[in-house]
């Protein structure tokens, strides 16, 4: 009899399970896997600044983006359309942008994402929505007068204030798969209650389980896998680097990242507040990576080489291996970089022969001490288009330094205003930054590197990254 009574409990609860998963076309988990992130946390919310790269190896890897070109992975819009004569977008809402529960993202939740999220992000100087706010608030039906029209549940239109020239150029660039630090997506809202509340959840590539400031879990076919941030062990996956000793274990995907490396010689410090100072301490800089060695970096001749817009022949920028006269050199890093990260090993080297020592400050520090001698910072190259430039200005941490570079500070004005590095590209201003920055010393061009992403071989998944720089998971052919 007690026999009898397990399985019939047995069935009473496994029975609902197996049907429940098949009436959601899933089958039972029978794989789980970890991706181990490089940040200690994970934010969910369009509405915060993307100040953190770091980000980017969850958010280009779970975050739909607005438009897409690709049938195979389609947008959060199945429609839209810019009209350049009206500054304005209409979107209509794919059916297959979800939130984690399956309930289809409205017209607000995606007008709100770009309207409110862009005035979180550096874009949001340059190109804004009147009355975006409203729709964070009860009284969101209330549109009139306002840079939002909803015109129905699933399609709306978009009007933008702009002080740029270019502004379709930028906003198709902004909500394309190009997009890096003006990365947007839908605003999750909550209703109920006694105010408006923002969720955290993202409309995924993939099926989104759970979300937690610690973790992402998402569904892929019959696997789970969690994207964890902080401390992270025994994982599957990894992008930027591998733990120590680990490195057979795991194949790496192809294509690689591009990165520039660019540096920037703080002038309100003695040590580089002449002309004559500084370019000594940009040749010796530039130094440590003019030899080929087998850690994928490049000597960076110039900003732009000559398969990319803004190439500038007649421009040389000095290579000194003659020592600064300071003896310790603080660096502030654009990414909290391990101690073995070729870019540090390249610098330690060539300080220890200088005689020189060098105190890092990373990534979370920044805020709290920001005398530094040299800023070292990594823009992402995408498709030939450097757009660090477009953005450099609207940081108050950048722009208080570059006042000591008036011409620097107006070619990057102009760079901002014609949004030079997006579409169409405006070569010649390109041209002229390069030329100006190395009139003054200011931005430096230091070296090229890329960086891979990391897939345990005994995996039945890989971690990839299209030609355009997404991210996502794949079927592993070898492990059929």
């Amino acid at each position: 009899m007690i026999g009898i009574f397990v399985k019939r409990l047995c069935a009473m609860l496994v029975l609902p399970m197996l049907l429940s998963a098949v009436a959601y076309g899933q089958k039972p988990v029978r794989e789980k896997l970890k991706y181990c992130l490089p940040n200690a946390s994970i934010n969910a919310s369009p509405l915060h600044s993307l100040e953190d790269p770091e980000e980017l190896f969850y958010l280009l890897l779970i975050t739909k983006s607005y438009i897409s070109s690709s049938a195979s992975a389609p947008g959060i819009l199945e429609k839209w359309h810019f009209d350049a004569s009206k500054n304005s977008l209409h979107g209509v809402v794919s059916p297959s942008a979800v939130w984690s529960d399956g309930r289809r993202v409205t017209s607000r939740e995606a007008a709100a994402g770009i309207a409110v999220g862009l005035t979180h992000k550096p874009l949001g100087a340059k190109i804004s929505v009147s009355g975006a706010e409203k729709l964070r608030t009860k009284n969101w039906k209330n549109l009139k007068g306002t840079g939002v029209s909803l015109l129905n549940d699933y399609e709306f239109v978009l009007s933008f204030d702009s002080s740029v020239a270019n502004t379709v150029g930028i906003l198709k660039d902004a909500l394309s798969t190009n997009s890096r630090h003006n990365r947007t997506w839908p605003v999750k809202f909550d209703d109920r209650g006694s105010g408006i509340r923002e969720l955290p959840d993202f409309v995924g590539k993939y099926k989104v389980v759970s979300v937690s400031p610690k973790s992402v879990v998402v569904r892929i076919g019959e696997r789970e896998v969690n994207l964890q941030a902080g401390e992270c062990s025994s994982g599957d996956f990894y992008a930027y680097d591998l733990p120590p000793g680990t490195h057979s274990e795991f194949s790496k995907s192809l294509p690689s990242s591009k990165l520039a490396v660019v540096g920037l010689l703080n002038p309100k410090n003695p040590a580089f507040d002449s002309m004559h100072e500084r370019v000594a301490g940009a040749g010796w800089l530039r130094s440590a990576f003019e030899e080929e060695k087998s850690d994928g970096i490049t000597f960076a001749g110039r900003h732009f080489d000559k398969t990319e817009a803004g190439f500038e022949k007649n421009v040389n920028w000095n290579l000194d291996p003659a020592a600064p006269k300071s003896k310790q050199l603080t660096i502030s890093m654009g990414a909290d970089w391990p101690s073995v990260h070729p870019i540090r090993t390249r610098l330690e080297a060539l300080a220890t022969v200088s005689g020189i020592k060098l105190i890092w400050i990373p990534w979370k520090d920044q805020d709290k001490d920001i005398d530094f001698d040299v800023k070292l910072a990594t823009s992402r190259i995408q498709e030939g288009r450097h757009t660090w430039f477009q953005d450099v200005l609207e940081d108050p941490f950048y722009h208080s330094l570059v006042r000591k570079f008036p011409y620097t500070v107006g070619i990057l004005e102009k760079v901002r205003d014609r949004a030079a590095a997006t579409l169409p590209v405006e070569s010649n201003l390109l041209q002229e930054l390069e030329r100006v920055t190395r009139e003054e010393t200011s931005f430096i061009p230091v070296a090229r590197y890329t960086t891979a992403l990391y897939s345990r071989k005994t995996s039945s998944l890989e971690l990839v990254r299209s030609q355009d720089g997404e991210m996502g998971f794949q079927e592993r052919v070898s492990s059929k």
